[in-house]
């Protein structure tokens, strides 16, 4: 049994935990029922005030960067 207890998620641009990716949605497919956190990792200049969302996009629990850790509540 493989157990996944996170995912780290790659990104583009992101902004309060939904992001732009290079997937076409692929993953927000994937973790749809994934129960568990997901983190991406990125440059504080990827931080954006406004990205594009599309109605599948599911933002990630964690956004690290080189200078602090947010945890990105839901809803």
């Amino acid at each position: 049994m493989l157990l996944i207890c996170c995912w780290f998620q790659e990104s583009f641009l992101i902004k309060k935990g939904y992001r732009i990716g290079f997937g076409g949605g692929y993953y927000d497919r994937f973790l749809t029922d994934f129960p568990n956190d997901t983190i991406s990792i990125i440059h504080s200049m990827q931080l954006m005030d406004q990205i594009p969302r599309e109605s599948f996009d599911i933002p990630v629990s964690y956004i690290l960067t080189e200078n602090k850790l947010l945890y990105i509540k839901e809803g």
